[in-house]
Formats: structure tokens, C-alpha cells, sequence
């Protein structure tokens, strides 16, 4: 939550707990640990068509010697492969290392109203504002 540019909520353990209760089978958490400590986890939700990377937690001090984050793409990848979806999306931040694991950025159209008007007169600069930035698209599959 530290490093996301936009935080709309912070979930509590509650929210993934009621998660898993509410599709079962169809969420999965993984936890990754480093002599018996938790320093990463992944959440995901998924059907027959499309599975969704969506939570991650991650310690950024075990990032650089483990390589954390690339690990994590992998697991989604496997995970994706083992539910059967046909589409991955992982979601809308790191395109670049997401593009080396193979990933292809897809426009994504956003919407949304706050209830005050003048708050979601001053939010529109903001929202618009957000966006990937600059990045250098990655190609695994290069010849």
C-alpha cells in the first residue's frame, strides 16, 4: 500500500477472509516465506474466462535479493494456468517487468461519480492525471 500512487481503501485480513468465504474455490492466496516469515503474499480471483491478479503484499527489503515482485508474476502465471481462465490480467502498475513476463498493456477505461460535487469537481485533475507514466514495453518472445 506504501508504494500504490492511488489508495482508495486499505483492506483489513477481514476483507480476504470474506472473500474467500464469498467464491471458495474461486480465490486463492499464496504466501511466501522466508525462514518461517511471511514476506509476500498474492490474492486472485478468477472464473472460466478471466482471472485477475488482485492484492499483493510485499516486504521491498526482500525484493532485491529474492526478486519478490518477478516471483510473484510467475505465481500468477501458474496459478492462471492451473484455474483453467483464459485471460490473465494482472493490473495497472510495473507495466514494464509485467511486460518481460509477457504481459501486454490493454486500454482501461475508468468511471466514476463522488457523491459531492465540488469533491468530484476538484478529483477530476487528479484521476486524469494518473496513468502509467513513462515505461519501456518488454518482449520475452522476441525473435
Amino acid at each position: 500500500m506504501k508504494k500504490a500512487p492511488v489508495k482508495l481503501v486499505k483492506p483489513s485480513s477481514a476483507y480476504f477472509v470474506n472473500l474467500k468465504r464469498a467464491y471458495g474455490d474461486h480465490y486463492r492466496i499464496n504466501g511466501f516465506f522466508i525462514d518461517g516469515n511471511l514476506v509476500a503474499f498474492t490474492s486472485a480471483l478468477w472464473n472460466e474466462s478471466h482471472f485477475e491478479a488482485h492484492y499483493i503484499g510485499i516486504d521491498y527489503h526482500f525484493n532485491k535479493d529474492f526478486a519478490l515482485y518477478q516471483n510473484i508474476l510467475y505465481i500468477y502465471i501458474r496459478d492462471f494456468i492451473e484455474c483453467g481462465s483464459e485471460r490473465l490480467y494482472f493490473g495497472r502498475t510495473a507495466l514494464e517487468i509485467k511486460s518481460a513476463a509477457g504481459a501486454r498493456p490493454h486500454h482501461l477505461a475508468c468511471y466514476f461519480r463522488l457523491a459531492n460535487r465540488i469533491v468530484n469537481t476538484l478529483a477530476r485533475p487528479l484521476v486524469s492525471s494518473t496513468g502509467p507514466g513513462n515505461w519501456v514495453p518488454r518482449d520475452p518472445f522476441r525473435k
